[in-house]
């Protein structure tokens, strides 16, 4: 039973180190100019930091933890490869702003949203496919967890860029 206990600590004692480790870089590199490659370094630090707050909160065996994280990976890809598709169209209708071409507006927007519902279907059909490896209350609770950590971060980007601002 002693035993038991003092793994559960040491595991969380782990976690909870790792999680300052991690947001004390992702501090330091707001307070500094960093050059451009330095973000892709930086977004992996926070892509660690939330896997290691994801197995924490949903309490996963190694497991699961491999079987979970394989999904999400994927589904993270084909997110992406969305997300740059309808970036793609944002740049063509900037650029038609800008040299005042005038296209078709509304097959324009028609394929932004055709694309953004995509994103949403496969973000169903994602946490859908985790009901057998995680509970019902465990998908919900990374529902809410992956709002909350982006919204963090976000702020904390925001509060940190604010107090780079030079006082007028």
């Amino acid at each position: 039973m002693v035993n038991k206990k003092s793994n559960f600590f040491i595991k969380q004692l782990a976690i909870s180190t790792s999680i300052f480790v991690l947001l004390f870089n992702v501090m330091l590199f707001a307070q500094r100019n960093n050059p451009p490659g330095e973000w892709s370094r930086m977004h992996g630090k926070i892509e660690q930091l939330e896997k290691i707050k994801i197995i924490e909160l949903l309490n996963l065996d190694e497991a699961t933890t491999l079987k979970f994280f394989s999904r999400r990976d994927e589904h993270l890809d084909s997110q992406r490869a969305l997300i740059d598709k309808r970036d793609l169209l944002y740049d063509k209708l900037n650029e038609s702003f800008k040299l005042k071409d005038e296209i078709d507006y509304k097959q324009r927007i028609a394929e932004i949203f055709a694309i953004e519902k995509e994103m949403l279907a496969q973000r169903e059909k994602f946490f859908n496919s985790l009901k057998d490896i995680l509970s019902e209350k465990q998908i919900a609770e990374l529902i809410v967890f992956e709002s909350n950590f982006r919204n963090e971060i976000r702020h904390q980007f925001i509060k940190q860029g604010e107090r780079r601002k030079p006082y007028n």
